[in-house]
């Protein structure tokens, strides 16, 4: 399993920070970017500023915000590695908007994926799997703070799989060491930690050599 572990940073300096910290030990890293409108938190999220960002680390940058379509240009040109979207922010005609956000990302060769929140059904989300690179199972809402992961959300994946047994699967939210081995035993190819939980299953594995 991939580990991807997350950045929320209050600003560039607290980025470069995160950066430093996690580049020696992962490939990729998440940026949340958060407008206090689809989620009622801010994040810091400046793409110019990520441009000129000296680091080898691939960025998935994760849109929680109101309007994806509007929001991705940027990130866009700043050369990210992949953006997720939220299934949940596409309220008015919701096939027209991922038809352009999947059109936008092509024009820079950017893999896509899409997020759902616990209570959503894969279902909602299955006819427009042919232009995504992978889903993401959220374990917790993304509005409310301090949750724990609902396992029925393994459930779901699982379910998933048997459907769409070549699509990536990401799981995301409240993750903990005991949720990783649950979702290793589900075969989930990709899981998103918090910075804490990742430094922790870092310094264990380095402790064990």
């Amino acid at each position: 399993m991939e580990y991807i572990p997350i950045i929320k940073a209050k600003d560039k300096r607290d980025f470069k920070s995160q950066i430093k910290i996690i580049e020696p030990n992962t490939k990729w890293a998440q940026v949340s970017v958060m407008d206090g409108k689809f989620v009622p938190y801010y994040s810091w999220s400046e793409p110019k500023k990520l441009k000129k960002l000296e680091t080898l680390l691939n960025i998935e940058v994760y849109l929680m915000v109101a309007s994806p379509f509007r929001a991705m240009d940027e990130w866009l040109k700043a050369g990210v590695g992949r953006i997720i979207f939220h299934w949940e922010s596409l309220k008015l005609n919701p096939r027209e908007q991922i038809k352009k956000i999947t059109i936008k990302a092509q024009k820079f060769k950017c893999p896509l994926g899409i997020a759902i929140y616990p209570s959503t059904s894969w279902k909602e989300i299955e006819q427009f799997l042919p232009g995504l690179d992978r889903v993401v199972f959220t374990g917790v809402s993304p509005r409310a703070p301090k949750q724990s992961f609902q396992e029925e959300t393994l459930i779901k994946i699982k379910e998933f799989q048997k459907f769409h047994p070549r699509v990536i699967v990401e799981a995301s939210g409240g993750i903990t060491p005991d949720i990783i081995k649950k979702l290793i035993e589900i075969n989930v190819q990709a899981c998103v930690l918090d910075l804490a939980v990742f430094n922790s299953l870092v310094y264990n594995k380095n402790n064990k050599k």
